[in-house]
């Protein structure tokens, strides 16, 4: 099974996953752990990232978990924004770390696809 047959293993329709996967794909997750990095858009226009093995029931945990200390409880509902993926897992937690320390503007450049203006916002600004 190829990555973009994994792909299809999902559906995205209006912001929220239906899943149509084989068993085949499953047993391709389960043996190539497939780590999804997402962004979720927050009610209140912040991004959240995150990295998990189950997109699907981690987006439906962030609307409904009970953990008032959890950033997205009260900043519900929440919607997918972005997601890639990666066979690596310390390069997932790698790229989630970077991503989380970017600016809302640079974040909202790679959910929108602009990555010539995420070029830009990527520059470093030196003083004179």
């Amino acid at each position: 099974m190829y990555y973009s047959e994994l792909e299809e293993c999902y559906k995205i329709q209006q912001g929220t996953i239906t899943r149509i996967c084989s068993f085949s794909c499953a047993i391709y997750w389960f043996m190539y752990k497939i780590l999804y990095l997402y962004i979720l858009d927050c009610s209140d226009g912040s991004y959240y990232v995150g990295v998990t093995n189950d997109l699907e029931l981690r987006i439906y945990q962030h609307n409904t978990d009970n953990k008032p200390t959890s950033y997205t409880y009260f900043r519900r509902p929440v919607k997918l924004a972005y997601h890639t993926y990666f066979t690596d897992f310390n390069l997932a937690f790698t790229w989630e770390t970077k991503i989380k320390k970017w600016s809302h503007a640079k974040k909202k450049a790679l959910v929108e696809g602009n990555f010539d203006l995420l070029k830009l916002l990527a520059k470093k600004k030196f003083k004179k």
